[in-house]
């Protein structure tokens, strides 16, 4: 080392030069390094955020689909459970015309043929009958009633199925009463006529 009076060498000049060069250099490369590190770390925090919000999109998807299946099915129970009832009150008004229509017929035909006492006590047993088949037909309805309801909370193929057949026992026995009366009442009428 040279004192400050004394000249400088050109080669402690060029010592001290890349000295500082090298010193530089380590720095420019730390600097270099440490930007590298950071872009690394911003490009992984990017992605990790893109990941985060893909995920949430990805769920938000499949819950909208989900509410919206969830909402087309509570739709169609609803429509098969309408549907039912629908064909159950069109039934049920089917057949009471058909009674209705029936007892206008036996109406007529008793006074036609049979003398007071006699219709009034034909009169009596169909009012009697008729109070059969209508509690008969309410209890029917109430069941009807029941497997619509059921439907709207379950399984509507299941419950449909049975209504179906609830409907057709319904409609088949009482047919056969209101046949089973009709033929009575007729033979009651036919052996008065004829005795």
């Amino acid at each position: 080392m040279t004192t400050p009076d004394e000249p400088v060498s050109r080669r402690e000049v060029d010592l001290a030069l890349r000295h500082e060069e090298e010193r530089e250099d380590a720095h420019r490369a730390a600097h270099d390094a440490e930007h590298v590190a950071h872009s690394e770390k911003h490009l992984s925090e990017s992605r990790s955020i893109a990941t985060a919000l893909d995920a949430v999109n990805r769920e938000r998807t499949i819950h909208a689909t989900a509410h919206d299946r969830e909402h087309e099915n509570h739709q169609r129970q609803h429509g098969f459970g309408q549907l039912a009832i629908d064909k159950a009150e069109q039934a049920s008004d089917k057949r009471f015309d058909a009674v209705n229509g029936t007892r206008n017929q036996m109406n007529d035909l008793i006074g036609k043929l049979a003398s007071k006492d006699t219709v009034e006590g034909m009169a009596a047993d169909f009012a009697r009958r008729w109070e059969e088949n209508r509690k008969e037909l309410d209890r029917r309805f109430g069941e009807l009633h029941t497997s619509v309801v059921n439907i709207e909370k379950g399984d509507v193929k299941g419950e449909g199925k049975e209504l179906g057949r609830n409907a057709m026992v319904a409609i088949i026995v009482t047919a056969l009463t209101i046949v089973g009366g009709i033929v009575s009442l007729i033979v009651v009428v036919s052996n008065l006529a004829t005795g």
